[in-house]
């Protein structure tokens, strides 16, 4: 049996959901692409886990996509070794066709419905359907206030000689272990990590199916993203294929690196996101902080910190009120759903694959 890998495609930022779809639907690694539509509670994500878990027992590689708004459910589904994605076409990443029937066709799972047993349900499922919205919107303004209070924090700490201290460590590490492989190097984007209902949660059970070599940064004061960029121009220019997960909450920082070629990551880690697996490296980039310096804005530091993690609280409550009132509206639609036939189409495109 093969073990998948797991990423998010859409974080919530301060700004809104940032999407990296297109990282998938216009990859010349997508050859076709299956757009699942259907309402909520419909089955869209019961499809994608069962055709997932079949295509594991059949001992291909899958990747499987999380919704950041709901961490157990799915956003997509990717067979890479068939070049073909399944992904949620549905708001709030709506996705259309580039060339219907050509490389791309709908999955319409809306045919799963009992339209006459939900007639009567019309006022209820539009109220709930306000009320979560408005949850969502919510968190956004408490995430948009977060993000600009945490984005420089802990600038007053930045200094020269961390700057070419991190400089001189990234020169060394792809000295180290970036021999030119002769290829042409590639960047593939995604999350491993994002900002959900439950907090920041990180993927890194994908870190340990793809990387036995993991060199964790200390990223508490934010540092890490100077090494990580230098990092992977070094990967790309030596030809290697990186997947470069970004900030779930500042999405244009490097995060984590992932060379599967090498079996080789590099993770930025803090207290609240620490690595748990073996390590061959740990970088130990936050002693580099001047002392005095650091006596001297403490106070202040701490402050922000916590203002900044009190509206990072408030924006994850109001994502866990958001998805406590979409269970709630997926479970008026749960019944009638005919989960049967969800699981005999997630079976029927499963013979598609063959090891």
């Amino acid at each position: 049996m093969s073990a998948g890998t797991h990423y998010f495609i859409c974080s919530n930022t301060g700004s809104g959901i940032y999407s990296l779809c297109d990282e998938i639907t216009k990859s010349d690694n997508t050859r076709f692409l299956y757009i699942i539509k259907g309402g909520p509670g419909c089955g869209k994500s019961s499809f994608m886990k069962r055709l997932g878990k079949i295509a594991e027992e059949k001992g291909l590689a899958v990747e499987y996509i999380h919704c950041s708004g709901d961490p157990d459910s799915l956003d997509g589904l990717v067979l890479p070794e068939f070049g073909t994605a399944y992904m949620d076409g549905t708001a709030p990443h709506i996705l259309e066709p580039d060339y219907p029937g050509v490389s791309a066709r709908y999955v319409n799972m809306g045919e799963f419905y009992d339209f006459r047993a939900l007639a009567d349900k019309k006022d209820l499922v539009k109220a709930i359907s306000s009320e979560y919205k408005a949850y969502y919107a919510k968190a956004y303004k408490f995430l948009a206030a977060a993000a600009e209070i945490g984005r420089d924090i802990f600038s007053p700490l930045g200094s020269d000689r961390i700057f070419e201290t991190a400089a001189r460590r990234s020169a060394g590490i792809c000295q180290r272990e970036f021999p030119n492989s002769g290829g042409e190097g590639a960047v593939v984007r995604r999350f491993l990590s994002a900002f959900t209902c439950e907090g920041v949660i990180s993927r890194y059970d994908t870190v340990k199916a793809l990387c036995k070599r993991v060199c964790v940064i200390d990223n508490e004061f934010g540092f890490a993203p100077l090494m990580l960029r230098q990092i992977l121009d070094c990967a790309l220019k030596s030809g290697y294929k990186v997947i470069l997960c970004l900030s779930p909450l500042y999405p244009e920082r490097a995060e984590h690196l992932l060379i599967p070629e090498l079996s080789l990551a590099f993770l930025s880690v803090t207290a609240e996101t620490p690595y748990d697996g073996d390590t061959f490296k740990h970088v130990r980039l936050d002693a580099l902080v001047d002392r005095e310096k650091y006596r001297e804005t403490k106070y202040l530091l701490r402050e922000e910190t916590r203002l900044y993690d009190s509206l990072l609280e408030k924006a994850r409550q109001n994502l866990y009120l958001a998805k406590e009132l979409h269970d709630r509206l997926e479970a008026v639609y749960n019944p009638h759903v005919d989960f049967d036939g969800v699981y005999k189409l997630s079976e029927k495109h499963a013979e598609l694959y063959k090891a």
